[in-house]
């Protein structure tokens, strides 16, 4: 039987069991499998396998109430020793179960601890490598994938002596406190960020931003002014005669991406000759929804010196090589949101694309502009906070991949 690389010197030559998950616990089950009475009103929530994340479980506008009687009807045995597991569609996710009022439905499987095993180590175990594996190769179902119960009870585990269990869990629990406070730290600094940015430009129908920035000897900066789009850039039209193969998607987080390196493959057609080339510091605009961009996402390519675009894309730079870093942030503040909604057709999408016509965006649409000393304070200032959020995100995953290689080490 493997052992794990990584142990405690002290428990180094202790010997080390394989146990059925079922043999771990006293009782692993779900929740109910049938619609129940929903009450607005109601004191319990509903819960299932997405409402899982990050350990806790998660309660949102969205989810649903019943009322105490329902909840009663199909309660389960949850207690301090319960580990919530969702098993179907969202598949893996796990939480402690902490006393909140809550029904469980089908897609949450519900495991409770013995208490001669440590309920701790028995959570990290089924985050590592080993146990997620096993898992995925036993799902069912074409469509929505499921977890059987069956698969989990006969789930394999290592069980070392429970102080050795209880050490490797304390350690583990250690470095989720750090990745929680990581992520909180960023969490805090985007949103700062965000709350800034919204300061920084000028909401719709003022000229002028709520926070200004001042002159060296206090004076102010002159008021903003308003251009067309087509005044300040100019459209990027180019086709890709030199047969670049670096194609580029547009990611919320990554900003202008190879497909590459963001799906491992690409997704683009084999002819690349008809795409537009983009090169650094050009911009292009994904006029689909995706997450925290409702009418789509401008983002500028800084990645790469060159790139191709589909012709989906609405593709730009400036005229004037003035203000890179501050049309960065401006479109990432979501400015154009308003003007794009404007002239684009309303309730009108095309394969997910707002339905709009590339003469009414460069045409149509007007953008507010600070005089250029203003803008290099404004740039500096997002800049600086974009390096510190950035910084933050890095730690974060640097300690994500530190927790992913110790699960590696500590399980088998």
């Amino acid at each position: 039987m493997s052992v794990p690389s990584l142990r405690f010197k002290e428990f180094a030559q202790d010997s080390i069991e394989k146990k059925a998950l079922m043999e771990c616990t006293t009782r692993i089950g779900d929740g109910i499998h049938s619609t129940p009475n929903y009450d607005d009103e109601g004191s319990y929530h509903f819960v299932n396998g997405n409402n899982l994340v990050d350990d806790h479980i998660v309660i949102n506008d969205s989810t649903k109430r019943v009322a105490k009687e329902e909840a009663e009807k199909h309660s389960r045995d949850l207690s301090d020793r319960t580990i919530l597991l969702s098993i179907n569609g969202t598949i893996g996710n796990t939480a402690f179960y902490r006393g909140e009022r809550i029904m469980l439905g089908k897609s949450a499987a519900y495991i409770n601890v013995s208490e001669g095993v440590s309920k701790d180590f028995v959570y990290q175990s089924l985050k590592s490598h080993r146990v997620q594996s096993f898992f995925f190769g036993e799902l069912t179902g074409s469509t929505i994938k499921n977890l059987s119960l069956k698969t989990i009870r006969e789930t394999k585990l290592l069980l070392p002596s429970l102080p050795e269990q209880r050490k490797i869990a304390d350690f583990l629990s250690a470095v989720d406190e750090k990745i929680r406070l990581l992520t909180e730290k960023k969490d805090k600094l985007e949103t700062y960020k965000k709350g800034v940015m919204q300061k920084l430009f000028p909401k719709q129908g003022q000229t002028n931003p709520e926070l200004r920035f001042k002159r060296p000897d206090g004076t102010a900066f002159p008021d903003w002014e308003e251009k067309r789009l087509g005044v300040v850039f100019e459209r990027i039209t180019s086709k890709n005669k030199e047969d670049n193969q670096n194609v580029l998607t547009i990611s919320a987080q990554h900003g202008l991406i190879s497909q590459l390196e963001f799906f491992n493959k690409s997704v683009s057609a084999s002819d690349l000759t008809g795409y537009y080339i983009l090169e650094r510091g050009d911009f292009a605009y994904n006029k689909s929804y995706s997450n925290g961009y409702p009418l789509g996402a401008i983002k500028r390519l800084d990645r790469y010196d060159k790139g191709v675009v589909s012709t989906l894309y609405i593709c730009f730079r400036l005229i004037e090589d003035t203000g890179l870093n501050y049309w960065e942030h401006y479109f990432d503040a979501g400015q154009l949101n308003h003007e794009i909604s404007k002239i684009a057709q309303e309730g009108a999408r095309n394969h997910g694309l707002l339905n709009m016509s590339v003469v009414d965006f460069f045409k149509d649409i007007v953008v507010k502009i600070p005089s250029k000393e203003e803008m290099k304070r404004i740039s500096k200032f997002l800049d600086e906070l974009k390096t510190k959020v950035c910084l933050a995100e890095t730690e974060l995953d640097q300690m994500k991949d530190f927790k992913k290689g110790l699960l590696q080490q500590m399980f088998v």
